[in-house]
Parts: C-alpha cells; structure tokens; sequence
C-alpha cells in the first residue's frame, strides 16, 4: 500500500509543479516569489493519490482533484477564483498538448504508457519542457486574453480543452489501444485546430470592421458638421463684404483705414485651419485631424497644421494612417505644456505620405535615440496608465511596411523641438 501511494505520488507532485510554474509564466510572475507553492504541492500530490487508491469513480475523481489544484492557485496568487479557472483551463490545455505531443514517441517503445518507467519519464520530460516554456516563452500574453471576455475566444478554449481532455481520458483508460487509434486523433486535432483558426480570424476581422466602423462613425460626423458649418457662413459673407465696403467711407485717411481692414479682415479669417483640412481628398483624415485640433484647443494647446499636399496617396489603408498618426500625436500633445505650439506638416509624394510633428521636448542624446522605440521606453510623466508601447509598435509596424520613422532635434525661437516624421 505505502509503495503502491509513492509511486502514485511523485507524478501528482510534479503535474501540480508544472500547473504552478506554467500559471506564473502565464500571470509573469516569479516562481521564487511563490516558494509555498511547493508545500502545498506535497499536500495536494498526498490527497490525490489517496483518492485515486480509493475505489472512486474516475470522472469523480479528476472533479475533485482539480478543483483542490484551482483553490490551491486562488489561494497562491490571490486572484479572483473566475481568473484561476481560466489560468486553469490555459495550464491544463498546455499540459495536455505536452502529453500528447509525448504519445507518438512512447508509444514506439512502450505498450504500457501510464504506467511504470514511463509514467515518470514522461511526468518528468514534461516538466523540463514546461521550465522551458516558463524561460524563454512570453506566456504572459494569454494574460490579457484570459481577461477577454470575447464568447468567441472562450469558445474556441473550451472546445479544444474538452476534446484534448477526451483524448488523454481514452488514452489512460485503454492504456493498450492508444497507439492503433494515433493516426484518427492527428485528424481530429488537425480539424479541430483548422475549424478554430478560421473561427478565430473570422472574430479579428469583425472586430476590425467595428473599429474602422467606429472611426468613420467619429470622424466623418466631424467633416458632416463642418461642412454644414461653412454652407451657413456662405449666407453671411454678403453682410461681411458689405461691412468691409463700408470702411472706404468711415476711414478717409490711409493709416486709419489700412488697421480698419486688418483689424476687421482678421476677424473673419482667424482660425481657418478647419476648413482648409476639408481641401484632404482624405476625408476621413481630415475629420481626424479636425478632431485633434479641436482636442488641443480643449487642453489649452494649439496644434499648428500646415497641408503641403491635399492629395495625399499611400498603400496603407486611411484607417491604419489615421491609427499611426494618431500615435504621434497624442504623444506630442501630452509632452505639451499648456499655452505651448505643436506644430505639423502633411506632404505627399510618390506614392506616400508624409507626417512631421514638432513638440517642445529634449534634446536627442545616443542613449535615447537608441532606446526611444523600444518597448516600455517613455519620456512622460510615471503614473498608473501603461506607457512606452504606442512608439514601439509604430516603429515596428513601419519596419514590417518599408515606410521609414525618423526622429531628430528642431529649434524654433531658440527652443529646442522634439520631432518625429513618418513616412509611409
């Protein structure tokens, strides 16, 4: 009996050390952090083989034994108990495609798979491919999908969990058939892995179409209100021609009539910067562009556009023009202080698009030039809103797209200027 319980227990020991180690990977947390995790593995091992030596039921068995290991992790990360069963389903999914992975290879020198030699074999491959995992792959990832809330994502989880599940289950209960049914088991997983991708890049694609929806929806209400805003002012320019006429025969002298005109001249032009972005062939641009002045005016900045080109042509896509500048920026309006000018200039040639935004900022030193797109990588103020990525994926993505990013000192009234210019 006592021999029967240890032999059980080394592997229980070390798939609950695997289900800790892959949730640390996947929450990014350290394992060194967590050192009471091991004891409570020797707890969790000890009742497992106690319940699988008792005469329970197997479907009984595997319930209560993961739902021991799912408190156990609540209780070691002291998260929500709803996020430790998704971390659950990950770790178990993961652990369950390391086994099966596994099989193929047993199999050829085994006929017993679940029991003796290669139980601890197999138990203990798993585990150094798990710290393999844990060292050099950025599991944290899953994170941020665990916190998705998406149905589709969480359909697509649970389906391949099941039938992963179902798998390994007929593998441990016909220990001896597993290897004449491994070819039918490829197909399945294959077709499983096949039917989830296409779901999965049907959902990207939905929900890239309601974010260019989303932004057509913004922008183009903007460019609508506009629009109607200069077909009301059409009606009062008679009025205003009629107000300037009227100055020949109130000012006599030419002093007095030349501030006459500039005074009363610049009251109607002032500010004009709206309608001259409706010129853009990019109409949804020019919304956002209006948008962001309107932004800037907000926060007591003014951002100065200039249009050396209204029509612009690019290979990107007006949606992703509009993601990438919009980068810019809003990194540029919040390294602006209030009362302070950012100044940009929009040109197009030969087939792209350029976009130059001057902002008041530091001087370019080597080390920043060199770390300014990397990851994480921030000249704004510390505080609790993720910084330092905006930057980096637009670097990244111009990279991917031949397009070129470039940054450099400016100086403008003795003041030095911090400039980006993309080029796409």
């Amino acid at each position: 009996m006592i021999t029967d319980y240890l032999l059980d227990f080394l592997p229980a020991y070390i798939e609950f050390t695997m289900a800790f180690v892959l949730s640390c990977s996947i929450i990014g947390e350290s394992i060194n952090k967590h050192k009471i995790a091991f004891l409570i593995g020797i707890i969790n091992a000890s009742m497992g083989t106690i319940m699988y030596l008792l005469p329970i039921e197997i479907s009984i068995y595997y319930i209560i034994y993961d739902s021991i290991n799912i408190l156990s992790l609540a209780y070691i990360f002291k998260m929500p108990i709803i996020n430790v069963i998704k971390v659950y389903v990950l770790i178990s999914l993961l652990s369950i495609s390391i086994e099966l992975l596994q099989l193929p290879f047993w199999a050829l020198f085994f006929t017993n798979l679940y029991d003796g030699f290669v139980a601890y074999a197999g138990t203990t491959l798993s585990l150094l491919i798990t710290l393999i995992l844990y060292r050099f792959v950025p599991l944290n990832k899953f994170y941020d999908l665990i916190k998705n809330r998406s149905i589709t994502f969480w359909m697509i989880i649970s389906n391949t969990f099941l039938i992963c599940f179902g798998i390994i289950l007929f593998a441990r209960i016909n220990k001896n058939d597993i290897f004449s049914h491994y070819i039918l088991i490829l197909v399945v997983l294959l077709l499983l892995l096949f039917i989830n991708g296409e779901v999965y890049l049907n959902y990207r694609k939905k929900l890239e179409q309601q974010k260019i929806l989303a932004t057509y929806e913004e922008n183009l209400s903007i460019v609508d209100s506009l629009i109607e805003k200069i077909s009301v002012r059409q009606h009062d320019y008679h009025n205003d021609l009629q107000a300037i006429q009227s100055l020949g025969f109130l000012h006599t002298d030419y002093e007095s009539l030349k501030n006459a005109l500039v005074e009363t001249t610049g009251h109607y032009i002032l500010n004009r910067t709206q309608e001259t972005l409706l010129k853009l062939n990019l109409h949804l641009f020019a919304g956002f562009l209006v948008s962001k002045v309107r932004q800037a005016e907000s926060q007591s900045k003014k951002l100065d556009i200039t249009i050396d080109n209204f029509n612009l042509v690019t290979t990107i896509t007006e949606y992703e023009l509009i993601e990438h500048v919009g980068i810019l920026i809003d990194n540029a309006m919040e390294a602006t202080p209030q009362g302070e000018s950012i100044y940009a200039v929009v040109s197009s040639s030969q087939g792209t698009i350029s976009f130059k935004i001057k902002n008041p900022g530091p001087k370019i030193s080597a080390e920043l030039l060199k770390s300014i797109f990397e990851k994480g990588h921030t000249t704004k103020k510390k505080d609790s809103r993720p910084h330092g990525i905006g930057l980096y994926k637009l670097n990244k993505y111009v990279k991917e797209h031949n397009g070129r990013l470039v940054v450099k000192n400016e100086f403008i009234n003795n003041t030095t200027y911090l400039c980006f210019e993309l080029i796409i």
